[in-house]
């Protein structure tokens, strides 16, 4: 088949959403499709929008997402047909629902996203929790339209999907379930994978890893809290953080990297070490669309722990890659999961493995680009 991306974000950019619009392509590409990338997309007037967003929130304490306005929206989608025209396609992929919204084309029209808006609103920290009413319209308005116009709309998770049933009109046909893939340059090998494992049974070290640019929102503190009780336990645990500085005074068994960019092969290689070498990914998000860290951690073998919000149960599932708990458990009730799993050597090595597996299944860009094949082919005419 032959794509139209259509997106906002630069596809060509791994930095973009963490890279998923660059892997999105390449996995269509990596699968036998054609792709040809509408966009960047861009707002007009950004520097008017952005004094405007900014006036606005100094004379009322609210955020207003101009993005979200409908001539906006509908400036979008217009550049995003003119950059169509002329071209043959057989179906439209939108990583967005604010261009599909107005897309006007014969063409089956499918977004894959992670979130819809009325899921974020309250449930993100931020802008999310301050938008003003007038956003909160607009946001659901475009939402309700992009579910409307769009032949299948994909989500990342059940949580989202969920939300789409939950918070708008919209025929249950017409969703589905696709985990995104981990975005990864360089896949490990099983082999490597499993000499990381045996190695990791081997040492009295227990590594945690928090990845996140974001401390608080990723629940940087109940590692730390969870890394000081298994100490207790007698436990020698020690935390690896990557993407931000913590806040307030840390523990000695805490190690600061920074952020580390997957655009540089150092930054790569830095991470791909640190995986390798972790017992556990560990973030505790308070809030998370879905985590494509999990994802990333699977395809090292590491397993997993997270709190149970959001859409980290689709990509974090009980004794598969990991473990999410509910979102109350204290910091004891992780030094215990913990402690249970590494304990013993063939328990811990059997959910790392377990862990492999998973990615191999499912959370990878293959499997993930093979269910959207699947699912977009029936939806696509038959040339004559």
């Amino acid at each position: 088949m032959k794509f139209a991306f259509v997106s906002q974000l630069d596809a060509k950019d791994v930095q973009s959403w963490s890279g998923t619009p660059f892997f999105m392509v390449q996995g269509l590409r990596d699968a036998g499709h054609s792709v040809q990338e509408i966009g960047p997309l861009h707002l007009p007037f950004p520097r008017t929008l952005k004094l405007l967003q900014k006036t606005y929130q100094m004379l009322t304490g609210k955020c207003y997402d101009f993005g979200r306005h409908p001539l906006c929206a509908k400036a979008l989608s217009k550049q995003a047909a003119k950059q169509m025209a002329g071209e043959e396609f057989d179906a439209v992929l939108c990583p967005s629902s604010i261009v599909c919204a107005g897309l006007d084309t014969g063409l089956p029209i499918v977004t894959w996203e992670d979130a819809t808006f009325a899921g974020m609103v309250g449930y993100y920290p931020g802008k999310w929790r301050n938008f003003s009413d007038a956003t909160i319209r607009h946001g659901n308005e475009i939402q309700q339209a992009s579910l409307s116009n769009a032949a299948l709309s994909i989500f990342a998770s059940d949580w989202a999907a969920q939300s789409a049933v939950d918070n708008y009109k919209v025929d249950t046909k017409k969703l589905a379930v696709v985990p995104l893939g981990a975005n990864l340059t360089e896949v490990p090998s099983q082999a490597d994978v499993f000499a990381a494992i045996t190695a990791r049974t081997q040492t009295k070290e227990c590594r945690l890893l928090f990845i996140g640019v974001e401390w608080h929102r990723k629940g940087g503190s109940l590692v730390v809290e969870t890394a000081l009780a298994l100490r207790k336990k007698g436990i020698n645990a020690s935390v690896d953080v990557v993407g931000c500085e913590p806040i307030g005074d840390m523990p000695d068994c805490v190690r600061t990297h920074g952020f580390v960019s997957k655009a540089t092969k150092e930054g790569r290689e830095k991470i791909r070490s640190l995986l390798l070498n972790a017992h556990f990914l560990f973030v505790p998000s308070i809030a998370e669309c879905y985590g494509l860290v999990f994802a990333e951690a699977s395809a090292f073998g590491v397993p997993s722990i997270a709190r149970a919000t959001g859409g980290i149960p689709t990509a974090v599932q009980d004794d598969l890659n990991g473990w999410a708990l509910d979102v109350n458990a204290p910091a004891q009730d992780y030094a215990n999961l913990i402690a249970s799993q590494f304990d013993n050597t063939e328990t811990y090595k059997n959910a790392a493995l377990r862990a492999r597996q998973f990615y191999e299944k499912r959370l990878n860009w293959r499997a993930a680009i093979a269910s959207l094949t699947h699912l977009v082919e029936p939806l696509v005419p038959q040339r004559c």
